[in-house]
């Protein structure tokens, strides 16, 4: 398995890689740095509270725990990331590793600690605005907790699935979990008590595309990922609702289903986004695509 002690070696290789795309998913943004977890000091967190942003600038990151701390990085196609790569047990499980199965040119890595009394999350529960057929999330030590539900509203290539409750799992080392998280709704947490660190790699990957849209998927795979490059509802959203305005409206991505829209402002008023109807909290927020007034976003 991979270790924490492979992934400093990475960071120490190649520093600039891992920091810039670095994100606090739940702690102190200025104590839990690339540096203070995978260099020569150590995280040191506070307990204080650290509301999420409505502005596109941080990720929701509810109460930090004493002592916890949860972060995360992306590497692109790079020498950090053959390097990462290198140190795993496998760059794909053996069931994603047929001719069949293309992976993108990017990981993921979660990681954190939580030796407090209460189980600590990352960001609230959300779908992702992906393209691809899912992502496997192999967990390297220590436990994580999932807890998911289908997006009755999403683009099922069938009826999708019905459950009355969430669905919760625990995954440990050595569990692989594969999900196609444009599909689910899914947030997760580091449980309670756990001295050892939570440590986890994650994928995305193509399902036998053919020649029909073979060469899109190609493009996309060499397009780089960014670690905090999402703008979603850290609570519930009343319709009509501002939220953003001046520079934080850059943040927004553009969508053919948007639920805000763009008023652009004038003499001295700056310009705003304004929810066009009830968005629950975790949902990605967009603009449209097709509105002139949000063509500078592009």
């Amino acid at each position: 398995m991979m270790t924490m002690d492979d992934l400093r070696a990475v960071y120490k290789a190649f520093p600039e890689d891992v920091a810039q795309r670095w994100n606090v998913e739940n702690g102190d943004a200025g104590a839990v740095t690339a540096e203070a977890v995978l260099g020569k000091k150590r995280p040191g967190c506070s307990k204080r509270r650290r509301a999420g942003a409505g502005d596109g600038t941080a990720k929701g990151r509810g109460e930090q725990t004493e002592g916890g701390w949860y972060a995360s990085f992306v590497l692109n196609k790079s020498d950090a990331l053959d390097a990462a790569l290198a140190r795993m047990p496998f760059e794909a499980p053996r069931a994603l590793s047929g001719s069949r199965v293309r992976h993108t040119s990017n990981a993921w890595f979660f990681f954190g600690q939580n030796p407090s009394r209460e189980p600590l999350r990352g960001r609230p529960e959300h779908t992702d605005r992906v393209s691809h057929s899912g992502t496997w999330h192999a967990q390297q030590s220590g436990a994580k907790l999932w807890r998911v539900r289908p997006d009755e509203n999403a683009s099922w290539p069938s009826p999708a699935p019905r459950c009355r409750e969430p669905l919760s799992a625990r995954v440990e080392a050595g569990d692989l979990l594969i999900i196609n998280t444009a599909l689910w709704y899914h947030e997760t947490s580091l449980p309670q008590g756990t001295g050892e660190a939570s440590f986890s790699v994650a994928r995305d990957f193509h399902l036998d595309l053919g020649e029909a849209g073979g060469s899109e998927a190609e493009e996309e795979d060499s397009v780089d990922m960014d670690n905090c490059n999402d703008t979603w509802a850290t609570d519930e959203i009343p319709a009509g609702t501002v939220v953003a305005q001046g520079d934080a409206v850059m943040s927004f991505p553009l969508s053919d289903q948007p639920n805000c829209v763009l008023e652009n402002g004038s003499r001295g008023t700056p310009s705003r986004v304004v929810s066009l109807r009830h968005i629950r909290a975790g949902e990605s927020l967009s603009l449209p695509q097709n509105d002139s007034s949000s063509l500078h976003l592009r």
